[in-house]
């Protein structure tokens, strides 16, 4: 049975999430934040509180991906080989198998990345110190040995399988059978480049099992909110996509976010074209890409040599990253739309010289970092 607005808050009192002295003293509001899942936000007017997520239907990946997500917290939580990304995720309060359910603390006053990048647009450095921040995390959970995944890999919890992406221009059509006439032109756009279905399988093959990743880095899944001292602070929710797997896709993703304006255009809070980037927003992204990659590669401590072929490798998957980009962009539309055209033209650019469009698109350095 599904929980609604109504049942929600008696639920979460008979399990002591929330108190009914809570209830009495009108503390608490519930608004719905549904995306894929039925969502549900119950804040207080302190601005803390739990958020509730059950998924609407009983498909196996669905469900499944609410179980990873869970398991990882409770891991996490339980581990004490896993205490430095404790302060990285919210805290589960409860997991409900049978429903489906999972509830985290609210991260307290944060926003998306994607509000907060707008609103420092005109603030020098702003962005920068995010990406910074980007480095540190990331390379937090990728130093995280994958010992603590072992056993839940063995039991199917974690599959340590690639993205599906990079499987689908080969097979599209059974991967996603209802597709809409914008993502079956995409597929069809993937196979008429020259060399891109193969540079997707190449990935495929290259992808290494080594450490805990996100798998699903984007600027909705970060959340800012401000430590003691009023300075942002990040974290990353949505963790349903957690895996064993390559630390490459989750820096990729990163890197394929910052240039995402300025490869495919500018969007607002409504989706709305407001057109492509501007010289300054192109450098300042650029310059977001390589304070990240800086802060992730002395992070990690990597020779000189280790950071080419992790450039080289991060650079390809970002490639990848834009054709997810592009399948993203048009799976609801009817037709392939120009920013999705770009998406899949700068994926084909960036496979044929992964060097040139590491310098040149991302502003990576030539060489060291």
């Amino acid at each position: 049975m599904y929980l609604t607005s109504g049942t929600l808050v008696p639920y979460l009192i008979d399990r002591s999430i929330l108190s009914a002295a809570e209830l009495l003293d009108d503390d608490i509001t519930i608004l719905e934040a549904g995306r894929r899942n039925r969502n549900f936000k119950v804040a207080r007017r302190d601005g803390s509180g739990i958020f509730v997520k059950q998924v609407p239907l009983m498909a196996a990946e669905t469900t499944q991906s609410v179980k990873r997500e869970a398991a990882l917290y409770a891991l996490v939580e339980n581990n004490d080989a896993a205490d430095s990304l404790k302060s990285l995720m919210p805290k589960l309060r409860h997991y409900d198998k049978h429903r489906h359910l999972l509830a985290v603390e609210l991260i307290p006053n944060s926003r998306s990345l994607t509000f907060y990048q707008m609103q420092v647009a005109g603030v020098a450095g702003a962005m920068e110190d995010i990406a910074a921040q980007l480095g540190r995390l990331l390379s937090c959970f990728h130093k995280q040995l994958p010992d603590i995944l072992a056993e839940p890999s063995r039991q199917g919890t974690f599959p340590a399988q690639p993205p599906w992406i990079l499987n689908f221009s080969r097979y599209g059509e059974t991967m996603m059978p209802n597709m809409s006439g914008g993502a079956k032109a995409v597929l069809a756009a993937l196979r008429q480049q020259p060399g891109l279905k193969e540079q997707l399988s190449l990935l495929q093959s290259e992808w290494s099992r080594t450490c805990l990743i996100h798998g699903d880095m984007k600027w909705e899944n970060l959340l800012i909110s401000q430590d003691q001292n009023a300075a942002a602070k990040l974290q990353l929710i949505d963790w349903e996509l957690a895996d064993l797997g390559d630390a490459a896709w989750d820096v990729a993703c990163v890197l394929a976010s910052f240039m995402q304006p300025v490869i495919v255009g500018r969007f607002d809070m409504q989706g709305r074209p407001i057109g492509p980037a501007t010289a300054d927003e192109v450098s300042r992204a650029q310059a977001c890409c390589r304070t990240f990659w800086q802060t992730y590669m002395k992070e990690l401590a990597l020779t000189v040599e280790q950071q080419a072929q992790a450039k080289h490798r991060c650079v390809r998957f970002a490639a990848a990253r834009l054709v997810l980009t592009a399948y993203e962009i048009a799976q609801s539309t009817a037709e392939i739309s120009p920013s999705a055209l770009l998406a899949i033209q700068t994926a084909s650019s960036i496979f044929n010289d992964p060097g040139n469009a590491a310098e040149t698109l991302f502003g990576l350095e030539r060489t060291g970092a």
